[in-house]
């Protein structure tokens, strides 16, 4: 269990064989003790006293040595003991890795992308529908993505143009809820 007693929203194994969590108002990492047994090691006091209310957190990426939480109002991102936060433009939706990037989405900005220790929106000729979810970014062909929504189905971003993916499944995705998304091999989505 966590300090706090909450339960853990989201869990990552990070290039340090460190087990990262994020539970409600928490963050640390799981590592084993000289028995081998697992200890928890918050890391929420890095944090300055006022930002450390940061509600759930749903996401966790770590890509080499930086690990990033994100709850609704914060992306948080851990290097060497220290921690940089990024508030919401409006609220933090989803944060995921893929292609070698870190992508972010905000209910109001969109999908947004990390670079040079900034989050920028991705430049596109369109945007998927608004106060809609993102649920996962996938690699899809060369150049594109595959992006899940919750509530309006699939969209691949290709030459910075959003579409919709053409399925005879398009009903069901755009009438059931997509949580989650991973590809089980190069010709099958799991939803």
């Amino acid at each position: 269990p966590l300090p706090n007693k909450t339960i853990v929203r989201s869990i990552e194994i990070g290039d340090d064989n460190r087990v990262y969590v994020g539970g409600q108002d928490e963050i640390g990492f799981f590592s084993p003790d000289l028995q081998g047994k697992l200890k928890y090691t918050s890391i929420l006091e890095l944090l300055p006293q006022k930002d450390r209310s940061i509600g759930d957190v749903w996401d966790i990426v770590a890509v080499k040595k930086s690990i990033f939480f994100r709850s609704a109002s914060k992306i948080l991102k851990l290097i060497d003991n220290n921690i940089a936060i990024y508030n919401a433009p409006t609220e933090w939706s989803f944060l995921g890795f893929c292609n070698d990037k870190i992508y972010a989405h905000d209910y109001n900005v969109g999908l947004m992308i990390f670079e040079n220790n900034h989050w920028t929106p991705i430049s596109t000729n369109n945007k998927l529908p608004t106060n809609n979810p993102v649920t996962a970014i996938l690699h899809y062909k060369k150049d594109s993505i595959l992006i899940t929504t919750l509530k309006t189905g699939i969209y691949v971003l290709s030459n910075n143009t959003f579409s919709k993916i053409q399925s005879t499944n398009n009903t069901i995705f755009e009438n059931q809820r997509i949580y989650s998304a991973t590809k089980v091999n190069d010709d099958w989505l799991a939803l």
